[in-house]
């Protein structure tokens, strides 16, 4: 009986070692699932901010676009049909308020990120496109000062992004991780901030 165990035991060994093999190769591989996923959502939170940031520079600069014919009109009813074509741009007025957001977070409660700012922003827009020129005839003096105001701010803030966010790193997976951080641009979003609290009367 001495003999069988003694025979045995040299089999024990080897068994341990591959079952400890084993068992590293899997946690080994578990951790560089664990990695890949974090960083899959890492880039798809940064294709998210940078999206919205695209976003926000096609709201502003169609606005914009729209402005000088609107100034420029001589009817009610031309001015109706500028206002419809701007409402294509007005559509996408949430993706500012969404970067705004994303920096909150980014920054946590302690960080200078308002997103009622932005808020604000975006309905004192929405209002002042609605409220000019609702008469017949050209716009009077103060309309078209209100809208040169309004244009000089949306031209901001594009510039603003456009500066921020590089239209070369859409397509790349490493720079849409770091802007998932922050990086690169959320120093810039108290800049931001302050181009949307600019708007007159508020």
């Amino acid at each position: 009986m001495e003999q069988q165990t003694a025979g045995k035991r040299p089999m024990a060994l080897p068994i341990t070692l591959l079952l400890l093999v084993v068992s590293l190769i899997g946690n080994v591989f578990l951790y560089s699932q664990f990695l890949q996923n974090g960083q899959e959502k890492k880039y798809e939170l940064g294709k998210s901010i940078y999206g919205d940031a695209v976003s926000a520079i096609d709201y502003a600069e169609g606005i914009s676009a729209q402005l000088p014919a609107l100034t420029a009109s001589g009817s009610l009813d031309e001015r109706m049909a500028v206002k419809y074509e701007a409402a294509q741009s007005v559509a996408k007025q949430g993706a500012i308020v969404s970067l705004a957001k994303a920096a909150h977070t980014l920054t946590g409660e302690k960080g200078a990120i308002r997103t009622a700012s932005f808020d604000g922003f975006i309905e004192y827009v929405d209002e002042q496109l609605q409220a000019v020129g609702r008469y017949e005839g050209e716009l009077n003096e103060a309309d078209r000062q209100s809208l040169l105001e309004l244009g000089q701010v949306l031209d901001a803030i594009s510039e603003h992004l456009r500066g921020t966010f590089n239209e070369s790193i859409a397509d790349s997976k490493a720079a849409l991780i770091r802007v998932s951080t922050g990086i690169g641009w959320i120093d810039s979003m108290p800049e931001l901030q302050q181009l949307a609290e600019q708007m007159p009367d508020k």
